[in-house]
């Protein structure tokens, strides 16, 4: 199970989202033999090897912190967060509640797992400015 962005899902969050809401980095190490590269994990402390190369990355648990527990619109009907792990799929949506729409699913992305359907959820709502 994957449990943190990958290294070009951390690239594409960190033009979206805050640096200081990612808890764990990809590091850049270089040296005189190598043209340098990132480490094969993240690290959970801020980078030390070389700072101004090295990018932020998000565990589930970061992610989920900057998503929204609850969705406002133009409409008065409030729409809840919601994770749903799966075998095959996992799904990130927002459901919305009111008594003529019963729990319509309001938006919805999918992911082979949490991480990745939280990722695309951060993506959405950035797209529709509701981040």
């Amino acid at each position: 199970m994957k449990n943190y962005t990958d290294l070009e899902q951390s690239k594409k969050l960190a033009e979206i989202l805050p640096i200081g809401s990612a808890d764990m980095w990809w590091a850049w190490y270089s040296s005189p033999l190598s043209n340098g590269h990132y480490g094969d994990f993240p690290m959970f402390c801020k980078p030390v090897c070389n700072p101004d190369e090295s990018v932020p990355c998000w565990s589930l648990s970061a992610l989920i912190s900057v998503l929204p527990s609850r969705l406002f619109d133009s409409t008065p009907k409030r729409k809840e967060l919601y994770l749903l792990p799966d075998s095959d799929k996992s799904y990130c949506f927002y459901r919305q509640f009111a008594v003529k729409t019963k729990g319509k699913i309001y938006l919805l992305t999918e992911g082979e797992c949490l991480v990745d359907a939280c990722y695309k959820m951060v993506l959405k709502l950035h797209e529709l400015k509701m981040l």
